[in-house]
């Protein structure tokens, strides 16, 4: 079984200029991330809180090439 921290440290090369929505993992997260001020945590919310918030900070950047690409 991956830890959560061995997860990010994969994922982390990979960001590029992308907003990084977490909960928990934050304390893990912050430790990896380059950009802090691309990073936003939730904390605890309940079921689906992060994925509905990140969702719609998508909807409001669709104007940006890089969010074109990954649409």
């Amino acid at each position: 079984m991956m830890k959560m921290e061995e997860i990010l440290q994969v994922i982390a090369p990979h960001r590029g200029d992308a907003l990084v929505v977490s909960g928990r993992s934050i304390r893990h997260w912050d430790k990896i991330s380059t950009q802090k001020n691309r990073d936003l945590s939730l904390g605890d919310p309940a079921m689906g809180g992060h994925a509905s918030f990140a969702l719609g900070l998508a909807l409001a950047q669709i104007g940006r090439a890089s969010c074109r690409e990954r649409v």
